[in-house]
């Protein structure tokens, strides 16, 4: 009689342990699927992020250089973003501002990304016989519209530039 009983135990366990491995099993399945469709999401939005991210070292080491040349959103006035004043005009044009950066063509599309890059604003923080403190602040968008899904990166950024004036 002990023997009968001993083998219904043995079975009910085994059930019981062969429901626990297929639900892990599952379980492992349906996490390795589901990680691979974000993985692939991040994917690519850090490639947008990226174009964004290198074009922001172009404005910075430009701006840096006073290489940097600002323009009307018609194209119809420029010059050097160092040069604009704090409503952003011209040095010789008032009243039209001038808050698009203009890019050299390989910045302009990299990739299958084009980039586009705005001058918020302008600021003097301080300003004595040494030197004079400019604050600029910048918006970068990097978009992607070709392929399944669109793809789009915004970067905003406040840079502080240092000019010595004295000898």
């Amino acid at each position: 009689m002990k023997n009968q009983n001993n083998k219904g135990i043995a079975l009910v366990t085994t059930l019981v342990l062969g429901l626990i491995a297929l639900t892990f099993i599952g379980a492992l399945l349906y996490m390795l699927t589901n990680e691979s469709n974000t993985s692939g999401i991040t994917k690519r939005y850090t490639t947008a992020l990226e174009a964004a991210k290198g074009t922001a070292d172009y404005v910075i080491s430009s701006l840096l250089s006073e290489k940097l040349i600002c323009s009307s959103p018609d194209g119809s006035v420029h010059c050097k973003c160092t040069d604009l004043n704090e409503n952003l005009n011209c040095p010789d044009v008032d009243g039209v501002i001038a808050n698009k950066i203009v890019l050299p063509p390989e910045f302009r599309q990299l990739g299958d990304y084009s980039v586009n890059v705005n001058l918020l604003a302008k600021e003097i923080a301080k300003e004595t016989q040494d030197e004079k403190v400019e604050i600029y602040s910048f918006q970068i968008l990097s978009s992607k519209s070709t392929g399944k899904e669109p793809e789009k990166a915004e970067i905003d950024f406040v840079y502080k530039v240092t000019i010595s004036l004295g000898p």
